[in-house]
């Protein structure tokens, strides 16, 4: 009798969750992965109407890079909405990116209103959050760093003289 109670309970919670709901995380992943790929595109294309598709008006976008090999990190410094189109339409634009420079998108988690992912560029990694403005996925969140890079053996250095 137990074990029909508990099969019932589960026959009944699975009716309660939308067939709709199952089918479009896959559906919403691949929009998440489409809204990063326009991100990450519209720098490397020089291409700020890829980042209008994309990024919200209000988007939020604090990073750390690098000033000098060797030295700390600088940061965190902001990036509003109009910073971001306009680096877009110019950081890449005299100096393409290399043909293979990483695109690599991870995502963490897709719910019906937000998402996290980790995007590996050619400038550094970035963690985004995104949220789902009726069906049209928008980054609205970007906490990024340059790449770390190893401190400059300075007996390494001063032997090369």
């Amino acid at each position: 009798m137990k074990h029909l109670k508990i099969i019932a309970a589960m026959a009944a919670f699975s009716v309660c969750i939308p067939a709709s709901s199952l089918a479009s995380d896959a559906n919403d992943e691949t929009l998440v992965r489409e809204a990063i790929s326009n991100y990450v595109n519209a720098f490397y294309k020089t291409d700020p109407e890829l980042a209008k598709k994309s990024v919200w008006d209000k988007v939020a976008k604090h990073g750390y890079w690098h000033t000098k090999a060797g030295e700390a990190y600088s940061g965190p410094h902001f990036m509003s909405y109009e910073q971001l189109l306009k680096v877009a339409a110019n950081v890449y634009a005299e100096h393409p990116p290399k043909a293979d420079a990483p695109q690599v998108i991870t995502v963490f988690e897709v719910n019906d209103k937000t998402a996290s992912a980790k995007l590996e560029a050619d400038w550094g990694v970035d963690y985004i959050h995104l949220t789902n403005f009726d069906g049209h996925w928008k980054i609205v969140n970007v906490l990024w760093q340059a790449y770390p890079e190893p401190p400059i053996d300075d007996e390494a250095a001063h032997s090369e003289d």
